[in-house]
């Protein structure tokens, strides 16, 4: 399957939704090289207090089996279009 972009309130829905951060929560733990910057509870409260200041970006790849098979939790800024990484 072709990885999955999500912006804006598309992407503060997706983030929140139970399904998915069962399988992010997985997905972290089962990572041997994880920081806890990719941990779900970092992120979302990352998301959280900047929201007046990015807006989030992500994308996901899952597998056939709607398994989640990576990551990248990234924020663009709303001053100055840039992409970063949220964190």
């Amino acid at each position: 399957m072709s990885p999955r972009l999500f912006t804006g309130a598309d992407a503060q829905c997706w983030v929140r939704e139970n399904k998915f951060l069962v399988k992010w929560r997985e997905l972290y733990v089962q990572c041997p090289w994880s920081t806890p910057f990719q941990d779900p509870r970092f992120v979302t409260t990352w998301y959280d207090i900047y929201k007046e200041h990015y807006d989030p970006l992500i994308v996901v790849q899952m597998n056939e089996n709607e398994r989640l098979e990576g990551l990248l939790t990234l924020a663009i800024s709303k001053s100055s279009g840039t992409i970063v990484y949220a964190g």
